[in-house]
């Protein structure tokens, strides 16, 4: 009787039985009801926000990663419930079932293998859908879809070929239907959200750090997107293939514009030349499909990590400038000047052609258009370097651009790493002769329309400039094989039809 006595003193008592009991001396007691006044509160806050109390599955997935839709015009916003049943119900609907009435229509997907295009808010919002027929392989194609491009610095153009791409790709895509968002970073497109040709742009923050700044800002991109639920997103370069499982987790189709071998680039040091090398099998590993601007770029991807690659090039064929004021803005006359289009980094050699214009014996000039806000050395360098005869005036964009193209007697294309480089391309089309560095990729997109120097070699470079100069018949030669040539492969209607027809594949094929 005694020993039962004893179990019961000893037996634990209920949390409420602790707090109701009067307070003893010690620190026992009062541990005792910050434990049970805790675990209330946690116990409160599961209920509250959606977390997951038992075997739900992914009921409470939405609303721990907030992703709510925006408030529509005329449609009211869908509860926790709404949204949490249609995360339930997304593999049955992704395995070829009907979606409900008022959703855009879904794709007419090939024999046992149906899928819907419409995802949640990838729907189209407040613009009627128009019928359109477009594929690969014939197969229409329901628009518009929801395609984001992410991984460029934004549109407008301000710095590179990127840039330069989404904008002339981005503006087509929305003249044919389409919902085009370009998530684009905080310093070059400004703090607020806007419109820019149709594309709606979307400022991310970033760091300005010469390694740091792309990483973070498609990291933030992709989380940003995460709330957006696009159906397609196209991200820009290979060393942001880190981040496409996280756009993927928002259920969106992901492809990736790999660029050039970008850890050949002279700038990086062994750490991102590793993450660079990394990089590349991550972008055939977690993208639906992966994108090279060139042949040989694509065969590079094949043979080395055996995935399945698309080549599509860029289009150079741009209206016309409106006006040449830029010309007399820098003093320059038209068919008297060399031009050089490239950021001041390394790979791009405009030291080199500095130096080697200064073996040209000519009054006429050189501009040098590019700038860069981290290689400063090599910035220096090249302004230390340059004559009397040299103009740095730093980025020109637009219609004073184009002018500028359209008025040079030659273009040095002096970069070495790269694939498909779209002021080359818009060189070819707009009309200077052409003399190039000697490399595959210029090799492919020039065939012999260019007169070419081997790598590194200052005078051979100075010569090919000098019989450019002084022969006329040649340069025209050059010119006109260049204008076909460009009039024949780099053509944008046929660029974005490729884009097109691919997204809307992607959207088609069931996902493994």
């Amino acid at each position: 009787m005694r020993q039962a006595g004893r179990a019961h003193r000893q037996r634990p008592r209920p949390a409420a039985a602790r707090l109701d009991r009067p307070a003893r001396a010690g620190g026992q007691a009062r541990r005792a009801r910050r434990r049970a006044h805790r675990s209330a509160r946690v116990r409160g806050r599961r209920r509250s926000s959606g977390c997951p109390q038992g075997p739900q599955g992914l009921a409470w997935l939405p609303r721990r990663l907030r992703l709510r839709p925006q408030r529509r015009r005329g449609r009211p916003q869908p509860g926790r419930r709404r949204l949490a049943r249609l995360v339930a119900e997304a593999p049955r609907k992704l395995s070829g079932e009907e979606r409900s009435p008022g959703r855009r229509r879904a794709l007419p997907a090939p024999p046992r293998r149906a899928r819907s295009v419409a995802r949640g808010r990838g729907a189209a919002r407040g613009r009627a859908a128009s019928a359109g027929t477009v594929g690969l392989q014939s197969a229409p194609v329901s628009l518009p879809l929801d395609i984001a491009i992410a991984g460029t610095r934004g549109v407008p153009a301000r710095y590179s070929g990127f840039e330069t791409f989404a904008e002339e790709l981005g503006r087509r895509l929305v003249d044919r239907g389409h919902r085009v968002t370009v998530y684009g970073r905080v310093p070059y497109v400004g703090p607020r959200p806007r419109r820019h040709l149709g594309m709606r742009v979307v400022p991310i923050p970033a760091p300005r750090h010469k390694y740091l700044e792309s990483p973070a800002h498609t990291l933030l991109s992709a989380f940003a997107a995460l709330r957006e639920r696009h159906d397609v997103v196209l991200v820009c370069s290979g060393a942001n293939s880190f981040a496409l499982p996280l756009f993927r987790l928002g259920g969106a189709r992901v492809a990736i514009n790999v660029d050039g071998i970008d850890r050949l680039r002279r700038k990086w040091g062994p750490l991102g030349r590793l993450w660079l090398r990394v990089g590349e099998p991550m972008a055939l590993l977690f993208a639906d499909r992966a994108i090279a601007d060139a042949d040989f770029l694509a065969c590079y991807y094949r043979e080395r990590y055996g995935g399945r690659v698309e080549c599509i090039a860029y289009g150079g064929d741009r209206p016309p400038p409106q006006s040449d004021a830029v010309l007399a803005r820098l003093g320059l006359v038209a068919g008297e000047y060399v031009l050089q289009v490239g950021r001041l980094v390394p790979e791009n050699n405009a030291l080199l052609v500095v130096r080697a214009f200064a073996r040209v014996r000519t009054d006429i000039k050189l501009v040098v258009l590019g700038d860069s806000p981290y290689c400063t050395d090599y910035k220096r360098a090249v302004h230390a370097a340059a004559g009397p005869r040299v103009l740095l005036p730093g980025g020109v964009y637009g219609d004073d651009y184009l002018a500028l193209l359209r008025g040079a007697a030659c273009f040095v294309a002096a970069g070495e790493v790269g694939g498909t480089h779209p002021s080359l391309v818009e060189a070819m089309t707009h009309g200077p002769a052409v003399v190039a560095h000697d490399v595959p990729e210029h090799r492919e997109v020039l065939g012999d329309a260019a007169l070419y120097y081997a790598s590194g070699d200052e005078a051979g470079l100075a010569a090919c400039i000098e019989r450019v100069l002084g022969a006329p018949a040649l340069a025209e030669r050059l010119r006109e094989a260049a204008r076909a040539r460009a009039r024949e492969r780099y053509r944008w209607e046929q660029v974005v039809e490729r884009y097109e027809a691919l997204f809307a594949d992607m959207c088609r094929e069931a996902r493994p």
